[in-house]
């Protein structure tokens, strides 16, 4: 999705997140929420020495990083050989 201005006054003021929020939905550290700051994966607003983060970019932060790995079930099989 491309992010206008229009689109980042239009975020209800409820769909700002903290930096303590996003670290507890992530559940990472301060530092691994300032290296995805620092690397641009993760926008954010400052207000003086408070960061907020919209809850649609870590969604998709979240889609975008989505793996989905298969698990195989032949554990106690025997193999052949």
């Amino acid at each position: 999705m491309d992010v206008n201005k229009t689109n980042i006054l239009n975020t209800d003021l409820n769909d700002w997140l903290d930096n303590y929020k996003v670290m507890t939905l992530l559940r990472i550290s301060y530092r691994t929420l300032q290296t995805l700051r620092s690397n641009g994966m993760l926008p954010y607003s400052k207000i003086g020495r408070k960061v907020y983060y919209r809850r649609e970019d870590v969604q998709k932060i979240l889609a975008d990083n989505y793996t989905m790995n298969t698990i195989r079930y032949d554990y106690g099989k025997q193999r052949n050989k």
